[in-house]
């Protein structure tokens, strides 16, 4: 499954690239949001929303239509009752993705919806419950729920909005979207919504 997600990304980067080649302009992109976990069913009951981190960099390949390449890390913090081998669990999305303005008639201000393919990476560690007579000492009999490891192909879909500053290189924006990945035993969705800067070199 692993090979043939690095596959499936490759040819989206290539296609991608071949698009954007007779751009100028470079774009680096940096931003931050919150995640909320829909399903599975132990990522959801375990773990909290997340605050994601998000970095990336793209090429226009027109007026109306960015390309983006990005990574975007889901630290998930747990929940009480329980004593996790490890503090946090982690989705990582490798994603390539195009940007498509609604409106380019617009000065300032310009809708968009955004569509990613590529890779996520989902991590969470093995789950204990807590002893009754000891506050934070695991019963390690009683595993509520082992490690995960999954790698598999995601799709992302946002709506959001563009502010161009006065200085034509950067902008700012805000973007609500929906995730959805295809693990083995079951299906990865998450909501969430983020902003940041987008600035054009």
């Amino acid at each position: 499954m692993r090979c043939r997600c690095v596959k499936f990304f490759i040819v989206l980067l290539c296609f991608a690239t071949g698009r954007a080649a007779d751009s100028n302009t470079f774009l680096l992109q940096v931003g931050f949001g919150v995640a909320i976990p829909l399903s599975p069913t132990y990522l959801k009951d375990y773990w909290t929303h997340s605050i994601s981190f998000t970095g990336g960099f793209g090429l226009p390949v027109r007026e109306s239509t960015l390309v983006l390449f990005s990574y975007t890390n889901f630290p998930f913090d747990y929940k009480g009752d329980i004593v996790p081998q490890d503090y946090h669990a982690h989705v990582h999305e490798i994603l390539v993705g195009a940007h498509r303005y609604l409106s380019i008639d617009q000065k300032n201000w310009r809708p968009y919806f955004s569509l990613a393919a590529g890779i996520s990476l989902l991590r969470t560690p093995n789950l204990y419950r807590e002893s009754r007579q000891y506050q934070e000492r695991v019963q390690n009999d009683n595993v509520l729920e082992p490690e995960h490891i999954d790698d598999n192909p995601i799709l992302r879909v946002g709506v959001g909005l563009d502010y161009q500053l006065s200085q034509e290189n950067t902008t700012l924006f805000v973007e609500f979207y929906s995730a959805t990945a295809f693990f083995r035993f079951s299906q990865f969705n998450a909501l969430g919504g983020r902003c940041g800067v987008l600035f054009a070199i």
